[in-house]
């Protein structure tokens, strides 16, 4: 597969920057609840977390078919 200009397509190319944009919300979210005992904190990082990731796998989809 070749993108537009004769590169090499690379599936998921963004993947590292999303893994390490997760990994900082999980460790922040977790500070949070240390912090201030604030469970909710977790349904909320999980809730932002599918949202970012979300647009980015529908991109990877189309890409794919």
């Amino acid at each position: 597969n070749l993108q537009k200009g004769g590169r090499p397509a690379i599936a998921g190319g963004h993947a590292g920057r999303l893994s390490a944009n997760t990994r900082v919300g999980v460790i922040l979210g977790g500070l949070i609840i240390w912090l201030t005992n604030w469970t909710w904190v977790d349904t909320a990082v999980a809730v932002l977390i599918g949202l970012w990731v979300l647009p980015r796998t529908w991109i990877l989809l189309r890409e794919s078919i």
